[in-house]
């Protein structure tokens, strides 16, 4: 009998002590969701003005919008305008590279061609997978529609991550028809 005395006391205390850790854990929740959440919204932000500089940028509803391949996510879209013309796309992407998720906010003019490429957070092997998301790789893809992407040199050694970055790019495409109804200029 002592034995199960002392197993429900354990067990009071390890259920009291999981209920504090919560509570910290929540309270700490409650403290840096506010300055992530900000933090997001800067990035979002900066890497718009990246890929489509001097625009007003008006977030649209992508809901619906189902890809062809699941290599790519669609996470946000945004028509960009300047002067009340729209003059594009940007859309914001999780790729599925080598080391993971990678997240990359892609510009498309209306002629649906490669105005910029924002590289984010990734897992990428460094000085190999990485390679493939330096403004020097991404700069060769500027100027292409998705459809001319497949045929685009990759990065020797980082076949995965230069795929990856393929595939955003035409779901990026596949974004824009769905906001824009299809209609490139």
């Amino acid at each position: 009998m002592q034995n199960n005395k002392q197993g429900f006391g354990g067990a009071v205390r390890l259920t009291i002590i999981t209920l504090i850790a919560g509570l910290l854990l929540g309270a700490v929740n409650a403290v840096t969701a506010g300055p992530i959440r900000q933090q997001e919204e800067k990035w979002a932000a900066q890497a718009m003005e990246q890929v489509m500089p001097g625009a007003d940028y008006a977030q649209q509803d992508a809901a619906g919008l189902a890809l062809a391949s699941s290599k790519a996510k669609v996470t946000d879209v945004y028509t960009a305008t300047e002067g009340g013309r729209p003059v594009g796309v940007v859309v914001f992407l999780t790729a599925v590279g080598y080391g993971g998720d990678i997240t990359l906010t892609i510009g498309l003019d209306m002629d649906k061609k490669v105005t910029g490429i924002a590289a984010g957070t990734n897992s990428e092997t460094k000085g190999i997978g990485t390679r493939a998301l330096e403004e020097s790789f991404l700069k060769t893809l500027f100027g292409r529609a998705p459809g001319d992407i497949t045929g685009a040199d990759g990065i020797t050694g980082a076949t995965i991550t230069s795929t990856a970055v393929r595939a955003a790019i035409s779901a990026a495409g596949e974004a824009f028809d769905f906001v824009m109804g299809g209609a490139a200029s």
